[in-house]
């Protein structure tokens, strides 16, 4: 292959899968008659590998990345199903069997490893802190809620032992204002973010 010029045509696993699609062309050029069924669709199935591959490296959510990884490993198994297929119809060589084989099965490997390496990758947790007050749990919450709906907020904030400028009145049960402080509806406390 020549320099790379994208981020996908770095990674060994794209120019594997560029290799093997070079190698089930030699070969499917030999195949014609009634195999032509499998051949069309192994030439499908090999073109989808480095496609997804390149296409899954150039999203930038985890969850995208991951989705066309895994349909491309899906095309590499559907791959090695074909060469089963070929094999027993005595389409193809044991050899050339074997060798498609195992370039799929590293194709395989090297995309579940970085599946589960960008599964693993993720962003740390938000945590939240109460500001000068205590989460107090309340069995009567949503009496509470309709009682802080209808008072005033200054009152409802006040019976809490919060000072009104610790606040923000939310529409829903939780909400943020400009802060980066969040309020809960049912008690008034207010959270900011660390």
């Amino acid at each position: 292959m020549t320099e790379p010029v994208f981020d996908h045509e770095r990674l060994d696993v794209y120019r594997l899968a560029v290799e093997y699609v070079a190698l089930s062309y030699r070969i499917a050029i030999t195949l014609s008659g009634i195999n032509r069924p499998s051949r069309d669709q192994w030439l499908r199935s090999t073109q989808s590998i480095p496609l997804n591959i390149a296409e899954g490296n150039g999203k930038q959510s985890l969850k995208d990345k991951n989705r066309f990884f895994e349909i491309a490993r899906g095309s590499a198994l559907e791959c090695a199903s074909i060469h089963d297929l070929l094999a027993v119809c005595d389409a193809i060589d044991d050899q050339s069997s074997r060798q498609g084989k195992s370039d799929l099965k590293r194709i395989v490997s090297m995309l579940t490893r970085l599946i589960q390496r960008t599964e693993t990758i993720s962003e740390g947790s938000d945590e939240y802190e109460y500001r000068d007050a205590e989460y107090e749990y309340r069995d009567a919450e949503y009496e509470y809620e309709a009682t802080f709906e209808q008072s005033n907020p200054a009152t409802v904030v006040a019976s809490v032992g919060l000072a009104v400028d610790q606040v923000c009145v939310p529409r829903t049960r939780t909400q943020w204002n400009g802060t980066r402080t969040r309020t809960r509806k049912a008690t008034g406390q207010s959270m900011s973010l660390r």
